[in-house]
């Protein structure tokens, strides 16, 4: 049975649509802290680069990537709390210093500048929000990335790196099993990785174009479930019955 809005016509026209309905589904309906990256990621497939404001919109790369090596750490976690505590932290943070400074915007503000604006806001949410300011000028130095050729997988390698330190250190939200995996991970010849999703348990993964068996085979030494993963396709609408 087609999805279909008011009117009986189908409500589901693309892979966008499809994502916003299961966002909407997941997030809005019960008032879930969660964004809708992973919605638009797996509806859309392929390598893609997003920014959510009044409007969505996502840049598709030419996926130049070899596979990587997903781990499960087999650790629960509370998602909702750890989104809340991070999510709202840097929202709460910008609401505070607005009050005294108007022209404060997060897509501009010089992360190495955070110390003008500490003794407006809680340690805490400075800690967030300075994780928040790093992580915006990783994810565009990897945007530049991989707008370049040939591409530099190593490069790409540190960055997922040095992504994962200002998780683990500024936002909290890796675990020492996490970590362990991924240095086991790295020694195994991983170019780079990171905890995956919310954090505070769950999965890593590591970029892995070079030998993912052996990587995995680190992985599962240190406790965790490995599976070799690639990029693959978005969704094929004519599934959707």
């Amino acid at each position: 049975m087609e999805l279909t809005n008011g009117d009986g016509n189908p409500a589901i026209k693309n892979a966008s649509n499809v994502a916003r309905l299961a966002y909407l589904a997941e997030v809005e309906e019960f008032g879930e802290p969660g964004g809708m990256m992973d919605h638009y990621a797996t509806a859309l497939g392929g390598l893609l680069y997003q920014e959510f404001d009044e409007h969505v919109s996502v840049h598709h790369f030419k996926s130049q990537l070899g596979t990587f090596v997903l781990g499960d750490s087999l650790e629960a976690k509370d998602t909702k709390m750890i989104l809340g505590r991070v999510k709202y932290g840097v929202l709460n943070a910008i609401e505070k210093i607005s009050e005294v400074n108007a022209d404060f915007d997060l897509k501009s503000f010089p992360a190495n500048q955070i110390y003008i604006i500490k003794n407006l806001i809680s340690r805490e949410q400075c800690q967030v929000l300075e994780g928040a300011l790093i992580n915006r000028d990783i994810t565009r130095e990897a945007k530049a990335l991989f707008d370049k050729e040939p591409f530099d997988h190593r490069s790409f390698g540190n960055l997922l790196n040095h992504h994962q330190e200002i998780l683990d250190r500024k936002l909290r939200i890796s675990t020492p099993k996490i970590n362990n995996m991924l240095t086991k991970a790295l020694n195994a010849g991983a170019y780079g990785g990171k905890i995956n999703g919310s954090g505070g348990g769950g999965c890593m993964f590591v970029y892995a174009p070079e030998d993912p068996e052996n990587i995995a085979e680190a992985i599962a030494g240190a406790g965790g479930q490995p599976y070799i993963i690639r990029i693959d396709t978005g969704l094929e609408l004519q599934a959707i019955k």
